[in-house]
């Protein structure tokens, strides 16, 4: 996934099974854990948006929009896992892992075909990873993430880049917004 640095748009998306240099986003993902992944840490963004909006109420508005912009991400799903009873007659006998079928369409939208209740989004995905290979706070996924097939284990790893890489998008906005009042006289 290509982004632009300053809108943080996606300007271009490729899916394969290679992940990136783990060493380079797992670090992001250790660094953004306290802002991003954890809801009750001091400086989670919901909670230090929360706490300008109080604090400051002619940024309050601004602070609830991108509180708003922040939990929609976080349930946002860019890839998900179909859940499949049996594998269908059309697609025995694939290599493990073959990806079928694979469509892109305008934000918030979904192919009519697909059934919501049957898939599992990339974010709970990439929750199995983190907690699985790199802060071990939920035993559950941690022992979920240890029994998967080397496949799994490697799709797991690319729900939590995905998920680490479109984050920066949340923590610059919050780092401009913050920026920009200051500008404007804000004391933050």
């Amino acid at each position: 996934m290509s982004r632009d640095p300053e809108s943080t748009l996606v300007t271009a998306m490729q899916i394969d099974w290679n992940n990136l240099d783990k060493s380079t986003w797992v670090y992001c993902a250790v660094l953004m854990r306290p802002m991003v992944f954890l809801a009750n840490d001091d400086i989670a963004l919901g909670r230090l948006l929360d706490r300008i909006g109080a604090e400051h109420p002619a940024l309050a508005q601004y602070a609830d929009r991108g509180k708003s912009i922040f939990e929609s991400w976080q349930t946002h799903m860019y890839v998900g896992q179909q859940v499949l009873e049996q594998v269908p007659a059309q697609y025995l006998g694939l290599p493990t892992g073959t990806v079928t079928r694979l469509e892109l369409g305008p934000p918030g939208t979904v192919p009519d075909a697909v059934d919501l209740d049957n898939v599992v989004p990339d974010h709970q995905l990439a929750k199995v990873y983190f907690n699985g290979m790199l802060w071990h706070s939920d035993s559950r996924k941690a022992a979920k993430f240890k029994a998967a097939s080397p496949h799994m284990k490697a799709f797991f790893a690319k729900c939590a880049e995905i998920r680490t890489l479109t984050a920066f998008e949340h923590v610059l906005g919050v780092r401009r917004f913050v920026h920009q009042a200051r500008d404007l006289g804000h004391d933050l």
